[in-house]
């Protein structure tokens, strides 16, 4: 084991207005902040996302366009087809980007990935088929994967102590750019038609100029201006890098500073010894041969999967079921023709659904670290249960409303639940296998873009979109009583507790001691 070093003797820059870790990492998280590198990083790494996003939902204001042009051979049936193609690109890209980023760092794969989608993105503006649709919306799908880049880069910014509330306030602010995406492109057609007098067909093609040019405002600043890590350069950097394995464990400073932090959390202070041999070394495969995990697994394809999939079908859901009393269903074409809405009112309507991700995500967190306190992990098990129950309610109760006014309120209610059951789903997950919290982070994530697949199928099989929802409902319903299932700690949600060796192996101070660290490499 190597010698104890102190900051000074491991060579770490002190800054007198900000508390550092021994990777230079900052122990304090102020979001009003905009300096070099900390805050500067964590203002790129939530607006890459941000962008990303609305480059990646940018299609949904459009395709009722889309379906109903008389030059176009697309049907109803291939926008439903492309809105799977649009998600099941996210899954692969998110497993392999954890590796790229170890390897080339996060600023570098998230500018690839914003530049990669704004080329797409352009490119969406030329679609003519149903064939070209599917494909361009495959691989803007892609640009989903820059979650892993945003989270990654916040631990590598953040100490173990706040870098989950970095990472909640990065990924909530980046969600926001699913439903932006709605009202900025759905406001641009709006005005091209309305203001500039600029026909339908054309109109949404020169609406996809703006989200792309978007991504390379981004993309070329952060790559300029932007540091990989608290020492700048990828190469230099401290934290995760096998180099610096024997360079830095906890100091008595350290030590003592952690105690008092563990008096108030459940996370213990981060100890930086890697060669303590009394732990047994972690599998790669580590969370696959435990049910906990596909259980966690299939509850965020509940709440994630159900966001990604309401983002895709909200505008045509607002767009064609509210309609003007007395409407003849017109069954030789598929245009609506009286709608109370509109296309694009619908688009801008729709994308409010997403913008609960500016607090509701955050405050799945921090209700499961209230009721923890209140309750110890039995606590974030009944934050889990009832966010998933409040989701499925809300949907259930959404589904059956036919009041365009009572059914916008409903549908903001149902977004609180639903991105506060991604919060409370990520505040469990270091705790399920806690020496492996990023195998079981990259499982649960990818539950979330699997269950968007599954959802959008659904909705192309139902005749319904409204049964489709109605159905899912019941599906959130089923997977909040899951959370009875599966112990943490040994503790179930109820009653009783697990005396297996799997269930309690993480109740052991050795087995917690990176888990604040590990939860923000996630590969999700």
């Amino acid at each position: 084991m190597a010698d104890t070093l102190t900051l000074a003797q491991a060579g770490v820059k002190q800054y007198p207005d900000v508390e550092l870790d021994q990777y230079e990492r900052s122990s304090v998280f102020k979001i009003y902040r905009f300096g070099r590198p900390w805050y500067r990083s964590f203002h790129f790494s939530w607006l890459s996302f941000f962008v990303a996003f609305t480059g990646w939902f940018a299609f949904i204001p459009a395709l009722d366009y889309i379906k109903e042009d008389p030059n176009l051979d697309i049907t109803a049936d291939d926008v439903k087809s492309s809105n799977i193609f649009a998600v099941l690109g996210t899954i692969f890209i998110r497993f392999a980007l954890g590796p790229l980023c170890e390897r080339f760092g996060p600023k570098r794969c998230q500018t690839a990935i914003l530049l990669f989608g704004a080329f797409v993105v352009y490119l969406s503006a030329t679609v003519k088929t149903a064939q070209g649709l599917i494909a361009v919306r495959f691989f803007i799908g892609l640009i989903g994967g820059s979650f892993v880049p945003c989270q990654y880069w916040m631990t590598m910014m953040f100490a173990g102590n706040t870098v989950g509330t970095a990472n909640a306030v990065a990924g909530g602010w980046g969600n926001l750019g699913g439903g932006f995406a709605n009202i900025f492109v759905g406001g641009i057609i709006k005005l091209l038609r309305e203001n500039a007098g600029v026909a339908d067909d054309v109109a949404w093609r020169i609406a996809f100029v703006f989200p792309a040019t978007l991504l390379v405002l981004v993309a070329v600043p952060m790559a300029m201006f932007g540091d990989d890590c608290p020492q700048g350069k990828w190469s230099n950097r401290l934290y995760n890098n096998k180099k610096n394995d024997d360079l830095f464990e906890t100091d008595s400073e350290s030590e003592k500073a952690g105690e008092e932090y563990t008096k108030s959390s459940e996370f213990p202070t981060s100890q930086y010894s890697t060669k303590d041999e009394s732990l047994p070394p972690v599998s790669k495969f580590a969370g696959f041969d435990d049910y906990r995990v596909w259980i966690m697994a299939i509850q965020y394809a509940c709440c994630f999967g159900v966001e990604l999939t309401i983002n895709g079908s909200m505008a045509n859901y607002l767009y064609t079921e509210f309609t003007e009393e007395g409407c003849i269903e017109n069954t030789t074409t598929e245009v609506v023709e009286c709608s109370i809405l509109g296309k694009d009112n619908a688009s801008i309507i729709a994308g409010c659904f997403g913008l609960m991700n500016l607090f509701a995500r955050a405050l799945g967190g921090l209700s499961s670290d209230r009721l923890n306190k209140m309750w110890g992990i039995r606590g974030r098990l009944a934050a889990q249960f009832i966010a998933l129950l409040g989701e499925g309610i809300m949907l259930l109760i959404f589904s059956r409303i036919e009041e365009l006014g009572a059914a916008i309120f409903m549908l903001l209610m149902f977004s609180v639940f639903v991105q506060a059951s991604e919060g409370t789903t990520f505040s469990l997950t270091p705790f399920v296998v806690a020496r492996a919290v990023g195998q079981v982070s990259g499982i649960v994530g990818a539950g979330g873009n699997i269950g968007a697949v599954s959802w959008n199928t659904m909705i192309k099989q139902l005749d319904s979109t409204r049964e489709a929802y109605y159905v899912l409902g019941w599906i959130v319903l089923a997977s909040s009583l899951l959370t009875a299932a599966y112990p943490i700690q040994g503790v179930y949600l109820l009653f009783g507790s697990s005396t297996s060796e799997k269930a309690v192996d993480e109740e052991s101070p050795e087995s917690v001691e990176k888990a604040a660290d590990q939860q923000a490499v996630v590969l999700s």
